[in-house]
C-alpha cells in the first residue's frame, strides 16, 4: 500500500472517531462481502457493522432512558407507591418490545417481569402477579437472580415455579441471518417452548435489526415468521445510494460500503471513492433517496450528502474541516513516512453492554 493511499484513508476515517465500520448493500452476497472484507488493508483495523450492532443493539441514549425509568420505578416502590411503579415497569416493557433484546438488554425484560410480580403481589392482585412470574420463568428458565436486585421471596418464587404445557414452535428466518430468542442465539427452525411471551430478534449483514414479539399457548398457531428485513443502504456506484428513510441513521453514518463492483467511504456527510476523491453531485436531506444523474460522468455527477446543518458543530468538526489542519497533518505524515516508513494504525475497540 502506498503512503499516499494510507494518508488519504486516514484523513477520511479521522472523522469516524474509533469506529471504522464496514457494511454492504443487498446486491452483494455474504460470501462476496466476506472476501472483500478480508482484502481491506490490515492497517485500517476495520470492524463489521453487524458486529457493532450485535454488541450495541440500542443507542446509549435509549439505554440511559430505560435505566432512569427503572430507577424512578424503584424510588416509587420504596415510597410504597406500588401502583405507580407497576405503571412505569409496564411502560418499560412496551419500549423494549420494539427493540432487539440481545447483549444483555433481554435482562431488563426479566427484571420488569419480576418487579411487576413483586409489586402486584404487594398491591394484592395475586392473579396478575402470578402471570408475570410465569412470564419471567418462560423468558429465562435458568436465570440466576441477583440478591441485590430481587428479595428472597421473589427469588424463591421464581426458582420453585414449575411451568407446564410445552408447544413446538416453527420459525421462518431469512437466509444468512443470525437469530436470537430472548437474547439467546439459535439456529434450528423448530423449538419446544413453554407457554409464555417471547421475542425473536434477527440480524443480517447490511440490514437493520428486525424483531417479532409473540405468545406461545394452545390458542396460537405457533408459526413465527419474521418481518422482511430492511436494508440500511441500497443502490450501487452507478445508480447512487439510498439510505433508509424510516430509521435513525446517525449511529451508522460512518461507513465503508461494499457493493457489487465497487467500494465507497461515507463519513456521515460526503461519499468518497476508496482513493479519497469526493463524489460530486447534489445535497440531500437525511430522509431523501440519494440518486444520481446517470447521464453525467460519475466523478462529477454525484456528491451524496446528508444535511446535518441542524446539529451544532463541535470543535473537532471545525478542526478537521480546516485546510490548515490537513496541511499540517500531511507534513507530519510525510515526516513519519520518511523517518519510519510505517503508517500509523487505527485501533477500534469493541464495546459490550453490561
Amino acid at each position: 500500500m502506498t503512503f499516499k493511499f494510507i494518508f488519504i484513508f486516514l484523513k477520511l476515517i479521522s472523522a469516524f472517531g474509533n469506529d471504522v465500520l464496514v457494511t454492504t448493500t443487498p446486491g452483494l452476497n455474504i460470501k462476496q462481502f466476506e472476501n472483500a472484507f478480508k482484502e481491506l488493508p490490515a492497517k485500517i483495523n476495520a470492524k463489521k457493522l453487524k458486529d457493532k450492532m450485535l454488541f450495541e443493539p440500542i443507542s446509549s441514549d435509549l439505554k440511559e432512558n430505560l435505566f432512569k425509568k427503572i430507577s424512578a420505578a424503584e424510588e416509587l416502590a420504596q415510597n410504597m407507591e406500588f401502583k405507580r411503579a407497576t405503571t412505569l415497569y409496564e411502560e418499560i416493557l412496551s419500549i423494549l418490545e420494539s427493540h432487539p433484546q440481545v447483549a444483555g438488554i433481554e435482562k431488563l425484560t426479566l427484571i420488569c417481569f419480576l418487579k411487576l410480580y413483586e409489586y402486584y403481589k404487594a398491591i394484592g392482585d395475586k392473579d396478575l402477579a402470578l402471570s408475570f412470574l410465569k412470564k419471567a420463568k418462560a423468558w429465562d428458565l435458568n436465570a440466576n437472580l441477583d440478591a441485590t436486585v430481587f428479595n428472597k421471596d421473589v427469588r424463591e418464587a421464581f426458582y420453585n415455579l414449575k411451568l407446564e404445557n410445552k408447544f413446538f414452535v416453527a420459525f421462518s428466518l431469512p437466509k444468512d441471518s443470525e437469530a436470537f430468542l430472548n437474547g439467546k442465539s439459535f439456529k434450528t427452525d423448530k423449538l419446544e417452548l413453554f407457554e409464555g411471551k417471547y421475542q425473536v430478534s434477527v440480524l443480517k449483514e447490511g440490514y437493520f435489526w428486525q424483531v417479532k414479539n409473540f405468545f406461545v399457548n394452545s390458542f396460537t398457531k405457533n408459526v413465527v415468521t419474521t418481518p422482511m428485513l430492511e436494508p440500511i443502504i441500497e443502490g450501487s456506484c452507478k445508480k447512487g445510494f439510498k439510505l433508509s428513510p424510516s430509521r435513525e441513521i446517525t449511529r451508522f453514518s460512518k461507513l465503508i460500503v461494499m457493493t457489487d463492483g465497487c467500494q465507497r467511504v461515507f463519513d456521515g456527510l460526503t461519499w468518497f471513492t476508496m482513493q479519497g476523491e469526493p463524489i460530486v453531485g447534489s445535497v440531500h436531506s437525511a430522509t431523501d433517496g440519494l440518486n444520481t444523474d446517470t447521464g453525467s460522468n460519475l466523478a462529477n455527477n454525484l456528491k451524496l450528502q446528508l444535511n446535518n446543518s441542524d446539529e451544532p458543530k463541535s470543535f473537532f468538526s471545525d478542526l478537521i474541516g480546516s485546510p490548515w489542519f490537513w496541511a499540517a497533518l500531511g507534513a507530519v505524515g510525510i515526516y513519519i513516512f520518511t523517518n519510519q516508513n510505517q503508517a500509523p494504525s487505527v485501533v477500534v475497540p469493541t464495546h459490550s453492554l453490561r
